[in-house]
This record gives C-alpha cells, sequence and structure tokens, in this order.
C-alpha cells in the first residue's frame, strides 16, 4: 500500500479466527486510512466490527495478517492512540467515581504509582466539562447512565491527547443529546489534525458525519468513500436484500 509511514492505520491481510467457529471471523481484511479524517467501520451484527478494531490493537490474537500506525508496530507508538471500548466490555462495578476514570487518561504520562496531583484533577475536569459532564465528577461510574458512561469514557480518550482515536460503538444505548455531543467532539478532533476510527451501526448518519467508510461481513464488502461504499449493490451483498429493508 501506498504512504504507508503516513497512514495511521494500515491494515494489511488481516484474518481472525475464533475456537470453535468453521469460519473465520475476518478474512484477509486490508484497509488504510489518511490522517485527519473520520473513519466508520460498517456492516451487520457479528461481520467483525469490534474484532478489527481489537485485532489491530493485539486485544485479541490474529490468525494472520498485520496492522501497522504510521508504518511501525503497535508497541512502538502506543502512546499515540486512545482507544474507547464497548460500553458491554467494561466491569461497570468497580468503585471508581467518574472523575477517577477520566483521570486514568493521564496515567501514561503521570505513571501508576505516582501521585495524581490537583492539576491533573483539573485536566481531567475540562475535559469532562467538554462533553458536559463535570458535574457527575464524584458519581461512582456505575450508577451513572449509559450516555453518561460513554461520556466519561470518551473524556477519559481526549485527555490522553492521541493522534489516533479507536471507538467500539460510541453511540450504542444513548440519547440523541449524547450522540449529537460525541459528533460535535470528533468534528474537533478532525478540524485539529487528528484521526478517528469509529464503530458504527448507524447508517443514516454515516453519510453526514464520515469520510471514509469499511464495509465489512466477515470479508471486506467495500471500503472508500462513505458515497460509494453505501451503494445499494454494497449493501445488499452485506446485509441481504431483506435485511436491508429493515434497516
Amino acid at each position: 500500500m501506498d504512504n504507508t509511514s503516513s497512514s495511521p492505520l494500515m491494515i494489511d491481510r488481516l484474518s481472525v479466527s475464533y475456537p470453535g467457529r468453521k469460519s473465520a471471523a475476518l478474512d484477509a481484511v486490508s484497509w488504510h486510512i489518511k490522517p485527519g479524517t473520520l473513519n466508520a467501520v460498517i456492516g451487520p451484527n457479528g461481520a467483525g466490527k469490534s474484532t478489527l478494531l481489537k485485532a489491530a490493537l493485539e486485544l485479541i490474537p490474529g490468525r494472520s495478517g498485520k496492522a501497522l500506525f504510521w508504518g511501525r508496530p503497535l508497541r512502538e507508538v502506543r502512546r499515540k492512540l486512545a482507544y474507547v471500548p464497548q460500553r458491554s466490555a467494561i466491569d461497570w462495578n468497580f468503585p471508581v467515581s467518574a472523575l477517577d476514570v477520566v483521570t486514568m487518561g493521564l496515567y501514561a504520562g503521570i505513571g501508576w504509582l505516582r501521585p495524581v496531583r490537583k492539576a491533573h484533577k483539573e485536566r481531567a475536569l475540562e475535559a469532562m466539562a467538554r462533553l458536559g459532564i463535570e458535574d457527575l465528577a464524584a458519581s461512582q461510574i456505575g450508577a451513572l447512565s449509559g450516555g453518561q458512561q460513554q461520556r466519561v469514557f470518551i473524556a477519559r480518550a481526549l485527555l490522553q491527547d492521541a493522534d489516533l482515536y479507536m471507538m467500539d460503538e460510541p453511540f450504542a444505548g444513548v440519547d440523541s443529546v449524547t450522540e449529537a455531543k460525541i459528533f460535535e467532539i470528533l468534528q474537533a478532533l478532525k478540524q485539529a489534525g487528528k484521526t478517528a476510527v469509529i464503530v458504527h451501526h448507524d447508517l443514516s448518519s454515516v453519510e453526514r458525519q464520515f469520510d471514509t467508510a469499511l464495509l465489512l461481513n466477515g470479508r471486506t464488502i467495500a471500503q472508500g468513500p462513505v458515497k460509494t461504499v453505501l451503494a445499494k449493490d454494497n449493501l445488499t451483498a452485506a446485509y441481504g436484500s431483506g435485511r436491508l429493508l429493515a434497516l
């Protein structure tokens, strides 16, 4: 692929298999994105969208293929990335406050065994204010609504001041106000030259909000400019004609 060193994420024939499954969860998926863009990963349930992010971030093993970030392996550039996992993957019973969770975004710089100082908490509160949740700082994370929890984890990611943000369904289960706020943040990141890869399920907002898309169903169905990817033939190949009518 061209411009490997400038691409924040280059995925090259990445395949993933899960025990007990006859078919691959991902089959030789390749994709590369440009800096300063918003990129959606779309497809039906079970298409491998979350698997793609997790495999690229080495949270699960790949069977073959690779992912590079600015042409380099993850271990060399980890601090330039921020990851927002699915809400369902988080233990919300863990006894920490919303402010504690957001402050974790600074731990790479603070160090895990060093004290969190007033200045660190002030920066965390500033990130929370961007998402309108500074008044929830003292609340236990598990006591918050789904939308509030999602805002907390996005605030944590913002505090990392990353160059590449990878978010796994940040809009799942959130209200329209939270969705609008998250999209506002994403557009601000883009204007600042940052890049984002978002697993997304709402096709109606993809064309309005994203620059490119990767359409998956275990394999690559289409990739490129959103309007091209959302062509009817591509969507039918991914979702099937019957399921497409229900979208």
